[in-house]
Parts: structure tokens; sequence; C-alpha cells
């Protein structure tokens, strides 16, 4: 999927021996370090890269440095060798961004900035990023990246930005707040005293500080100037007419340069010089290519030596380029000259990049070279791949220079096109009129259909979108991997979302045994916890529980580190926990996932806080319940695009009142919802879909209010009419609530033999798959119930089991108190009174306004000194040594 970075691009500037040494700007550079961002801002020559890498050099903080180039426009491109420039800092830092930016679903790449910024705050010390070459990129949705992201950055890491013009993202307020360091031309200048040293280190003639101080007003200190006229002043033997003569314009300077550098290299270096003026970047073996010579790795090396403005990119000396005033000289004159061989440079340009494997940079070259029918075989071998990368600005720059009548008869192409401007947002609807003019021959029908699934997904049409995903899986090749699992996930949402447990559950395991999705880690662990989601609902713990393992080993980056999609996999096992009652390790893992989830998507982590409640709840915690449904509302109002968030939060609230006894409450939800006691009209078509789901459960809350007010045969009557659909729809969880409320309702008017039935049939749903939480939930009511009907009838193991499960939870645990070999400090002590909470750690961070890493030192400097690995495990260890209440 991917292509291999060029290294070449993170490689700070070569300096050269005994530089000017200028400790007026390492001071103002050093002094930026306190800040957020450093500009250096000045036309080209000024020698902005040449400081930056010699006060890199004499500093003893880490750096990294990232050369920009104008292919870094493309959104995702820049961001892959952005994150990989901080990984020079910290190797930890992992690919979840990327794993974003490459998801099928949109509002997970909108998270990409949030889960960089939560990454950037775990390098341990302070660091330095350097973007080079600012000026190049026009991308206006990087420079709204960077603006949010300096917006936020943490202290740990500054950032210097080098550029020939301001930027143009947003960074006034920074000045204002004291936050910014700049650095302009007239800073950069070199003074009377620093040309002085220059021109003596880089001539041997004997030349007057008067003459010096002349040249330096002629050239108004421009760098670049000071050093053609060095070069121009070798030999002359009248280095004082010379410097009266000499001009400071960028003409002037450009036309010199023509005359007294260029012409006066042998005919064969001029030809090397004017030949090789295309190429971004040069190395021996390409020089080779291009000129058909043997002997370009010393011709450049002698180049270097000769000071010819060519600057090398690799301690190695492999790889260089032209200082970017001599190539634009350079292009002009072999335009004039020799016009008529560019379009074969270029065409061996993209040969030899071929052969070496870099694709993107051949496909650019053969444009150039106007040959557009090999552009566009070499843009369909990589159009999916690039894609894939999120990389859709540099397709689109690809197909913006073919000419139209080509690229209207390549199909593929078309489709790729299409693909690319799904990809950017553009009108779905639109997007849709455009599949009827593909050609059915294409072989493109099955990833026809899969965008069109995601469209309709995007569109929040899940049923069309399961009709899509479902023919794009018939369709599509059995190596189409990607296009595979995108109509698998898909196809997942669609069942899941239409309540067919068993179907969805032979689909997913189907499929995701046949697909490869190693290069797709957010793709696979959004399957495998659906897959695993599934078996949990149809009792199936153990399953589930090996697939979220599953789920979890395969969201790992290169070190071992779970990434931010790994929280869906952890919610959803922490709430497989619950149900196990295994409520502390539910806990632990609850909150890891919401983390986690806080890092790429915090609409997500709605679910995490629906699942901590009911733990919460079974531990009679239900000041902490109420908390986490008050913090999944507030994420639900605050994700606004679907409603239906809004009122599920609404409902699990509810619910939680109805097991509190506040019954007011209760009944201004029923009025604010207008629920109906009529449960057939909200199955449509025999289709039981989330709609459907929704308004049972609704129901299911109704009938639970009906029995705290006495209402009992209505509250009989609506679970009657509710049973025949959950045994036609439904899942076991939901027979088993079911069950159980009627066993209830039945206990309570008198109905003994009927409620012990009720129990007996949830009980012989429950044994296969050890459902425990459900039962709890009864509390002390149930708990007689189930001791009666152990008593009475023939009890099944499983019961017996169910009445120890409420034993240990009215057991309180004696744990003797160990005094602590190292006592916790004041700041830990702090941190340690936030555990018992549902704070998250970013939580505790705001809270106590220090950065997240910090809060994570202490926490685990907590756990060592405590002897524990989980954040229950510290609270009962406080407690028990008193540290809080």
């Amino acid at each position: 999927m991917d292509h291999p970075l060029l290294l070449l691009k993170f490689n700070t500037p070569q300096l050269k021996p005994n530089l000017v040494q200028r400790p007026r700007l390492y001071n103002l550079l050093s002094e930026g370090l306190e800040k957020k961002l450093t500009i250096l801002s000045s036309p080209a020559g000024f020698g902005k890269s040449t400081l930056l890498g010699d006060w890199l050099r004499r500093i003893p903080y880490p750096h990294a440095w990232l050369s920009l180039d104008e292919d870094d426009n493309d959104y995702a491109r820049f961001l892959k060798y952005f994150i990989a420039a901080l990984q020079q800092l910290d190797p930890t830092i992992d690919n979840t961004v990327l794993d974003l930016l490459y998801s099928p679903q949109p509002m997970l790449q909108s998270a990409a900035l949030t889960a960089l910024i939560n990454q950037i705050d775990t390098i341990e010390t302070n660091a330095i990023l350097v973007l080079d070459d600012y000026h190049l990129l026009n991308n206006h949705k990087i420079h709204q990246s960077i603006e949010y992201l300096l917006n936020y950055l943490p202290r740990n890491l500054h950032l210097v930005v080098s550029t020939r013009a301001d930027p143009p993202f947003a960074y006034s307020l920074l000045r204002a707040q004291g936050e910014l360091v700049e650095i302009r031309m007239n800073d950069l200048k070199f003074t009377d005293a620093e040309a002085k040293d220059f021109i003596r280190k880089e001539i041997d003639e004997q030349i007057s500080d008067q003459a010096i101080s002349e040249l330096t007003k002629r050239t108004e200190g421009w760098i670049s100037g000071l050093q053609m006229a060095s070069l121009s002043l070798r030999g002359k033997e009248n280095a004082e007419s010379f410097v009266r003569s000499f001009s400071g314009s960028h003409k002037y300077i450009l036309d010199y340069l023509f005359e007294e550098v260029l012409q006066q290299q042998p005919e064969d270096i001029q030809n090397f010089l004017l030949y090789t003026s295309i190429l971004e970047r040069l190395s021996g073996p390409l020089c080779d290519e291009i000129l058909g010579g043997k002997d370009s790795q010393a011709v450049l090396e002698e180049l270097e030596r000769g000071n010819l403005f060519l600057v090398p990119l690799d301690d190695e000396r492999g790889w260089y380029r032209y200082h970017q005033l001599f190539r634009d000289l350079l292009n002009h004159h072999l335009s004039l000259k020799h016009v008529e061989k560019i379009p074969g440079l270029y065409r061996k340009a993209s040969h030899w990049h071929e052969q070496t494997g870099w694709l993107t940079l051949s496909i650019d070259y053969s444009i150039a070279a106007g040959d557009f029918n090999r552009a566009v075989d070499l843009i369909v071998r990589e159009a999916e791949n690039t894609l894939i990368r999120s990389e859709v600005n540099t397709y689109q720059k690809w197909v913006s220079k073919l000419p139209d009548d080509l690229l209207k008869a390549n199909p593929e192409i078309e489709f790729f096109t299409l693909w690319a401007q799904i990809l950017r947002g553009a009108d779905l609807e639109v997007n849709l009129l455009e599949f009827e003019h593909f050609d059915q021959s294409a072989g493109l029908t099955g990833r026809r259909f899969a965008l069109q699934a995601f469209i309709q997904v995007s569109k929040g049409k899940f049923s069309l979108a399961g009709e899509y995903a479902g023919k794009a899986l018939k369709e599509l090749d059995q190596d189409d991997d990607y296009f595979r699992g995108m109509a698998t996930w898909i196809m997942g949402v669609y069942h899941a979302l239409q309540q067919d447990v068993q179907g969805a559950l032979s689909m997913l395991e189907k499929l995701s045994s046949s697909l490869d999705l190693e290069y797709y880690p957010m793709l696979n662990v959004l399957l495998l916890s659906q897959i695993a989601h599934v078996h949990a609902r149809l009792g199936n713990f153990s399953q589930a529980e090996t697939i979220y393992e599953q789920a979890l080993n395969s969201a790992k980056d290169r070190q071992g580190n779970l990434i931010p999609i790994a929280g869906e996999a952890l919610m959803g096992y922490g709430d497989l926990l619950r149900e196990q009652n295994r409520l502390d390790q539910a806990t632990d893992m609850i909150l890891d996932g919401i983390e986690l989830t806080y890092q790429w998507r915090k609409v997500a982590a709605i679910e995490g806080y629906l699942f901590l409640a009911r733990v919460k709840q079974l531990q009679n915690n239900f000041y902490s319940a109420n908390a986490a449904l008050e913090k999944a509302m507030k994420l639900a109002i605050e994700y606004d695009a679907i409603e239906i968030d809004d009122r599920m939060v609404a409902m699990w609230q509810a619910r939680l009142w109805c097991f509190e006894g506040k019954t007011h409450l209760v009944e201004r939800w029923i009025q604010q919802s207008s629920l109906s006691d009529t449960v057939e009209s909200f199955i449509v078509g025999g289709i039981f879909n989330l709609e459907n789901y929704l308004q049972a459960r609704e129901n299911m809350v109704l009938a639970r209010y009906k029995l705290l007010t006495q209402r009992h045969e209505q509250a009989l009557s609506l679970t009657d009419r509710l049973l025949a659909v959950f045994e036609e729809y439904g899942r076991l969880d939901l027979l088993i609530e079911l069950y159980l409320l009627r066993c209830l309702i039945f206990h309570r008017t008198q109905q003994t033999e009927k409620s012990l039935s009720a129990l007996g049939k949830a009980i012989d749903l429950s044994e296969s798959g050890g459902f425990i939480g459900v039962f709890l939930e009864g509390g002390p009511e149930l708990q007689e119930i189930i001791r009666f009907y152990c008593q009475s009838v023939p009890a099944p193991l499983y019961a017996q089991r169910l009445l120890e499960a409420f034993q240990e939870k009215t057991m309180v645990q004696e744990v003797k108190p160990q005094p602590l070999l190292e006592p916790l400090s004041d700041r830990e002590l702090d941190v340690l009174k936030y555990l018992p909470s549902n704070l998250t750690t970013p939580e505790i961070a705001d809270e106590m306004m220090i950065s997240i890493n910090t809060v994570r030192t202490h926490i685990k400097n907590i756990y060592q000194k405590f002897g524990v690995h989980k954040r229950s495990q510290a609270v009962i260890r406080a407690k028990d040594l008193n540290l809080i209440t």
C-alpha cells in the first residue's frame, strides 16, 4: 500500500567548515525555545537553512528536520512526513493519524489532529521540529492544521518554520501572547563584520576592508549575492575596480552568474549542468541515466568542491540539489539552447525512477515530458495506493495535467477520479449520478458498488448502503482487500443495525477469514470488534473474548503500544466483562477504551460511557453512574449530526432512574419522548432496524416504569407484545432482560408459578453464555426470588452460581493494609484523589491544569509504589491505606 519515505527530506543541511559565526542569531533562536513558534522569513539566499543547521548542532536539545517541497501540498503526504519527522524525536510515536486518514470513515479523518497532539504530548523531553521551505505549501487544509496544532501544542515541542514568505496560517495571537519569535530579512543580512569574515574565508586574494564594506552595501547584506561576488572575485587583478562596478540586484547577479560562472566552465560541464537542471534531486546513477555517461558521481563531487551552488543532501554525498536561483538560471538557458532535448531528458528521468521504485516521481517526469499515454499507464498502476494513502491532492495534480479526451477514454482513470472526489467530500448526489457513465465491462463493477455503499453510509442511509455493499462483495475479486474490507465493514454496520444477528455473524466471520487486512488496522479492528460484539449478543462469551483479544493484538504499534482504534475493542470487551461480573476489570478496560477513543473520535466514546454507567450501577455507585451518563449526553449533544444518539443516552438515563426509584424523572422523560404502548407500530416490513431497536428499548423502560408505579396489568401487556417481537427479531440479552422483568411483575402480583417460570426461562438462556450482570441489576428482590427458585424446583447449577454472585456483591473483602516502602509524593497524592472517579487521564489533566503526560507519569509511579497494574486495584489499595475515602 505504501511507498518508501524519501529519507533525504529529514537530513539537516550539510555545513561547510569555517562558517561565519553568528552569535546574535544563535541567542535569538535559543530564546525562542521557551515559546511555541519561531519563524524565519526572508527571500532566497539569506542563509536561513544554514543558520538553523549551525544553531541545532550547538544546542543540547533533540531535533528533527523536514525539508518541504511542492509535492507535500498533498495533505496526507504532508502528515505522513510530519509524523515520520516526529518519530525521529520519539520512535514510540505510531501511525495512528495515518490510520485515521486511510480509514473509509470521514469522521475519523477529522480526529487525526487531536490524535497527533496527544501523541506529541508523550514525547518525554523538550524537542525541536524544523519545517524548511514552508513557502512551497499552498494547501489551505495544511495551514489550518498547523494553526490548530499551534493552538494546542504541548510545551515539550518547539516548532521552527523557515520560509521565503510569511506563512498564511494565523499567528498574531501567538505574537500577542509572547509565544512567537520572528527572524526576518534585516536580522539575517550579513553585518559588515560578518561579511568581512565570509569574504576572507571564501577567497585568498587581498581585498581591503573598505572594498568589502562597499560590496556589503551594494548587495545589502544578501548572502547569496556576496557568495556569487566572491566567486567572481577569484583571480581578479583589480578587486577594488570590480567592487565599484558590481550591482547587488538579483537580475544583475543572475546575468553576471551566467557570464562569470556558467560560461567559464568547460563545454562538457556546461552541458552537464544544463541537462541535469531538470531534476529536483541529483545522484550519480540518475545523472548517468540522463547523460548516458558513467562518471557523474565524480562530476558532482567536483562541482561541490568548486562551490558551484550544489547542495549535498546527505552525509554520503549520494544526493544533491542545485541552489534554486542557480537551477532557475540553468533551466532558462536550457530552454534557450537545447529546447528540443528537454522531453527526452524528462523521459529518461521517468524511466529511471520507475525502475528504482519511485512511481510517483516517474509520473511527474512523464507528465513533464508530455508523454501522457505513459503517464496514464503509470497512474493506473499507482492510483489505488495513492488514494488508499489519502493522497488525493497528488492524484488530482496528475490528472489535472492530462488531456480531457485521454481521461474520458480510460474507465479506470475515471473511476479513480470519482473516488478522489468522494474522498475530498464533493457533492455526494453529483457523484451518484457519475456512476451511470461507467463502462460495465471495465472490471470495476464491484468497486463502484463499494463506493456507492460508502456514499450511502456517509448520508446515513444504511439500508441502501447494505444493499450496495452486498453487491460489491459478490463482484469484487477475492484479493481486492481494501475494497472488500470497506464493503465488509459497511455490511457489518448494516446487519448490526438491522438486528440480523446470526446473518451478521456468519457474513462477518466468513469475510474476515478471507481478507488480509494487515495493512489496514483500522478496518481490521472495527471488523473484529463487530464480530466479537455479535458473539456477545448471542451469549458466546468465550468466542467474544478470544476475538476481542485478537482485535487488541492487531491494534498495536511497532513498540507494542495500543493505538487509539483499540478503544473500540476495549470498550466492547469491558462491557462483556461487566456481564460476567468482573467489574473491576471492566472499569479499567472501559476507561482505557474511552481514553484511547478520545484520541481519534470523541463521539465514539458515548458507548463507553453507557457501558461504564452500567458497571457503576452494579457497584451501587449511582452517583458515578449518573456522571457517566451526563458525559455521554454532553458528547451526544456536541455531535449533532445524528439525533438518535441523544435519544439513546436519554433512554439509558431513564432506565437508571428506574433502578434508583426516581419515578418523577422517568415520567418527565416519557412525556418528552411521546412514547406509545403500541409495540406493533415499530415493526415495518419485517425489518427490525436501529430505530426499531431503540423504540423497543424505550418500551422496556416504559414497562419497568409501569411496574414501579404499580400499573402491573399495563406492564405485563407491554412485555407480552415485546416478547413476541424479541423472540422473532431480538437478541439473547434482550430476551433475558425481558423475562426477568416479567418475573418481577408476576412476583409483585402474587403469581408465583408464572414468576418462577419466567425466571427459569431467563436462566436457561443465560447458562450457556454466562450472563450474570443482567441478573444482578435485579437487586435484593430478584436475589430472594432466585433463592426461593433453588428451594422449590430442581434448579440448574447455574441458579446457585447466580446466588453466589449476589453474595459476592454484598461481601466486603478485608485486605490487611501494608505500609509503602516509598511514600507517594504530594503531587501523586493529588492525582490519586481523582482515580476513584470516572475521569479519564486527559480529563484529570484538565482538572489539575497539567499535561496529560505528567498525569500518566504520576499514575505510573502510583501503580509501582502500590504494586498494582490497574486503576481499580490502585483505588482499593489507597482505601486500605486510608489515603482516600
